[in-house]
Parts: C-alpha cells; sequence; structure tokens
C-alpha cells in the first residue's frame, strides 16, 4: 500500500472517482477501501444521508468517528414545515475544505441526497412540498440544474493541483435507468448507456464528465462444484469499462485490458498506477 500511496502523492493534483450502482452492490465498500492506503485522520467522509456514515467499512477504518452528517430534520411539508438549510452548510464546508491542509482524502456518499438537500433549499421560499406546488415548475428544473453543476464542481475542485492541499475526492450515487427519450436522443453528444446516475433534472447528463473516473457496481453470481457439490458464489464487482449500457471511464490511462475488477479500490488504483 505504500507503493501505491506514493504514486498517489507523486502526481499533480488528486483523483476524482464517481461510482454509480444499485443500493447494496457494493458502493461505500469501494469508498471505504481507501482506508488501506489512508489513516481515519486524513480521511473526511460527508453524509448528505446520515446513516451512511454506519456502512461497515467506514466504521471498520474509523471514518465514522469524525464523519459530518448534512440534513434538513426540520422538512416537514406535511406539517407545514418548511426548513431547509442542509444544502448550504454542505456547500459551505467543501469552500473551507479549499483551506484546509489535514485531510487527504474527501468521500461524500451518497450524491443522491444532496439533490434532496438542493432541491429543498429551491422549494422553501414557495413552501411547496414537491416541484409541481412550486411557483414556477419548470424553471425550478433549469435552477436545480444549475445548483447541482455549481456544486460537482466546486467538489471535484477540491483535487485541483492549484489548491496547496488537493484531496483526493471519492463520490457514490445511485443508479436509475435511462428514459426512452434519453436512449433516443442523446447517443454521441452527452449521454450513451441505459444506466444513469440517479439525479433528478439534467445534471445527470453531465455529472460523470466532471471525475477523472466514473465506475458501475455489479453483483456477479456464479455457480461452483466444491468436493462434488455445487455451490453458489456471489461476488462484488467494479465494471471499468464502457459498454451500451454503462458509459464507465476511465481518464487517467489508456483502456484497461479487463472491463470488471474485484470491488476494492486500492486494487483498481494499482491497476490504474
Amino acid at each position: 500500500m505504500k507503493e501505491i500511496r506514493k504514486k498517489l502523492e507523486d502526481r499533480r493534483g488528486g483523483i476524482s472517482l464517481a461510482v454509480v450502482g444499485a443500493a447494496g452492490t457494493g458502493k461505500s465498500t469501494l469508498l471505504g477501501s481507501i482506508g488501506e492506503i489512508y489513516s481515519p485522520e486524513e480521511v473526511l467522509l460527508l453524509c448528505p444521508k446520515p446513516r451512511e456514515l454506519n456502512s461497515w467499512l467506514y466504521a471498520e477504518f474509523g471514518f465514522d468517528k469524525t464523519a459530518e452528517p448534512f440534513a434538513d430534520p426540520k422538512w416537514r411539508p406535511s406539517l407545514e414545515m418548511f426548513e431547509a438549510d442542509g444544502f448550504l452548510k454542505l456547500e459551505r464546508r467543501l469552500l473551507e475544505l479549499y483551506d484546509d491542509s489535514t485531510y487527504k482524502v474527501v468521500i461524500l456518499d451518497p450524491y443522491t441526497d444532496v439533490v434532496k438537500l438542493a432541491a429543498h433549499d429551491l422549494l422553501k421560499a414557495d413552501r411547496a412540498a414537491t416541484p409541481r406546488d412550486s411557483a414556477d415548475s419548470r424553471g425550478f428544473y433549469g435552477s436545480l440544474k444549475h445548483k447541482l453543476g455549481n456544486f460537482t464542481a466546486t467538489l471535484v475542485g477540491l483535487a485541483s493541483p492549484a489548491l496547496a492541499c488537493p484531496k483526493h475526492v471519492l463520490v457514490a450515487v445511485h443508479a436509475q435507468p435511462a428514459k426512452d427519450d434519453e436512449k433516443a436522443g442523446g447517443v454521441g453528444v452527452s449521454f450513451e448507456g441505459e444506466v444513469m446516475p440517479m439525479i433528478e433534472g439534467g445534471h445527470r447528463h453531465d455529472f460523470a464528465s466532471e471525475f477523472d473516473i466514473c465506475v458501475y457496481t455489479r453483483i456477479k453470481h456464479e455457480a461452483k462444484v466444491v468436493k462434488g457439490k455445487l455451490q453458489k458464489e456471489v461476488q462484488y464487482m467494479i465494471q471499468v469499462g464502457a459498454d451500451a449500457k454503462r458509459h464507465a471511464k476511465i481518464a487517467l490511462t489508456k483502456r484497461l485490458e479487463v472491463n470488471e475488477v474485484e470491488n476494492n479500490l486500492p486494487k483498481l488504483l494499482k491497476l490504474l498506477l
């Protein structure tokens, strides 16, 4: 692991990685495995969904002890409560980290809930529960795309070599199927594939382009005969090569000879570096 760390620190700037996948397919496990390279004191875990800090590998490496949760506990439209400051607090925290020299790694898990916090921030002025209830439902999605675009740029900017202490930025986001009109009209322009980040509005088309690496989690089921008995095995993998369904990418190296690797970040970085 010392060799991988040295190669990472010899780079100009940090690495930015997004992992996309369904719930329970190993996104937090992939990001948490960075604990094999960096100590808990060097890793900051930001949780727009507070319960994510209890993911087993975050707890195993002690990231949960200093993790920072962000939420809107008093967003309860059914009770006429529209208090929302989670998004602004998270955005301000990112800006503070531009001057930080303690952390080497920033994990954000999951981005999906950043979208919810951003939506609350837009809806609170109208005291609206949903975009349909707001004064300008069409304008809502344009504003959401702009707000999330700025947020993602700020987040990935933490890896910039222009900073005194650039960081590795690791982000998890849930997956959703592409809509029919996206499949028909986006190929070759801004989108290719059938699995997209679960992000409301147009930013889902641009999200992956902001990162050096975008991989997808998948679970592989295999049947093997062991001592004359058929046994089923489950393997947690990450897809690193693009295909018709998942537009994975790695901008740090030429196309890898393999399409998937074990769900372990140090092993992926060793392959890349």
